[in-house]
């Protein structure tokens, strides 16, 4: 069912390196997609059960600009009901 070790890649083109891998026999466990800290991260599990998160950074952003969205998007998924 897999290794329970996760390889982190960070790479020039995150898109085109995710394709490759595809193309090569991986298959994609989470789609691409931008982060609120400035990278593009998608994963892929390769045919002998590692799995790989492949990324790029694609802004620079300030610490302070980062806790905002890190705080913004816990708000928006905080469970109905919990306590503030």
């Amino acid at each position: 069912n897999g290794s329970p070790i996760r390889l982190n890649l960070m790479v020039k083109n995150a898109e085109a390196f995710m394709a490759k891998a595809v193309a090569a026999g991986a298959t994609i466990v989470r789609s691409m997609q931008e982060e609120f800290y400035g990278y593009r991260n998608g994963v892929v599990m390769d045919p002998f059960g590692y799995t790989w998160a492949i990324m790029s950074q694609v802004k620079l952003i300030s610490p302070k600009k980062m806790q905002d969205q890190w705080s913004k998007m816990l708000a928006a998924h905080k469970p109905e009901g919990s306590a503030a």
